[in-house]
């Protein structure tokens, strides 16, 4: 039998949760079943592809947005179009600032069993919530510094944290152990700038950096000065 045909606009749509904008840049993994099935485990996809979203959040079955994988089909004229069955989209890639979703999507392309037409296509919206990162940090004492013995107490070292624009966004104040840590940062570049030292050491003149895009990025600060 000759396949039936489906023109499909838009197989996909990602957008932001929080307002609904198109998200560019996110790869999914889109597997094509010629069965009609709500959960296509233990099967064999005739096809696959990788597609990227575009500006819009959109992906489609057209060359414009593969990444890899297996040829299109395509119709008499050599346009690229679905087929009836069954699609899953697994995202492999987020958008630059985004967590991945790890859920699986199963849709269906069917035709009406009486009037044979194609039963209208409608494209599932994927939302995905903006990442965070967070900043934590340790204080401990230089081998040799300490010659007394005290237990070292490091509560109170304030460290300013700038952004990429060196704007402040917030700050972190250690407890006795030297810990402290700050939550739901936006990933950027950030700098930890230390504006008070605990009492009995000196303040760190030299900033540190958070150069890579982390979900958990621990700094081990050393204190190599020390005064009584």
């Amino acid at each position: 039998d000759k396949p039936i045909l489906a023109y499909i606009d838009l197989l996909l749509k990602k957008v932001d949760s929080t307002d609904d904008t198109g998200l560019e840049g996110a790869v999914f993994k889109v597997n094509y079943y010629k069965e009609l099935t709500s959960d296509p485990s233990g099967l064999t996809p005739a096809k696959s592809w990788e597609l990227r979203t575009g500006v819009k959040g959109e992906i489609a079955i057209s060359d414009e947005y593969k990444v890899s994988g297996d040829d299109f089909y395509k119709d008499e004229d050599g346009k690229p179009v679905g087929l009836i069955g069954t699609y899953e989209f697994v995202e492999v890639k987020a958008p630059f600032g985004y967590a991945k979703t790890n859920e699986s999507i199963v849709k269906q392309v069917r035709r009406d069993e009486l009037s044979g037409t194609l039963e209208i296509y409608s494209a599932p919206k994927v939302s995905n919530i903006p990442q965070t990162i967070s900043i934590m940090l340790q204080k401990i004492e230089k081998e040799g510094v300490n010659e007394t013995d005290l237990k070292p107490n490091f509560e109170g070292a304030v460290y300013e944290i700038r952004n990429s624009k060196d704007e402040v966004v917030g700050t972190i104040i250690t407890d006795s152990s030297g810990f402290g840590r700050i939550d739901n940062l936006a990933p950027d570049q950030y700098r930890l700038i230390e504006k008070e030292a605990p009492s009995g050491y000196l303040i760190n003149s030299e900033d540190e950096k958070v150069e890579e895009y982390l979900k958990v990025f621990t700094f081990y600060l050393e204190y190599d000065t020390l005064f009584l």
